[in-house]
């Protein structure tokens, strides 16, 4: 995992699950990867 990635999980653990979903699609999307 790189310290990007692991950015990333910390700020989807202290954002609101909504927020954090919205967040994962976004840089899901930045990434040019979807796993949904």
């Amino acid at each position: 995992m790189s310290p990007e990635d692991e950015l990333i999980e910390q700020f989807r653990h202290e954002l609101p699950l909504t927020i954090g979903d919205e967040l994962k699609t976004l840089l899901s999307s930045f990434s040019g990867k979807d796993d949904t």
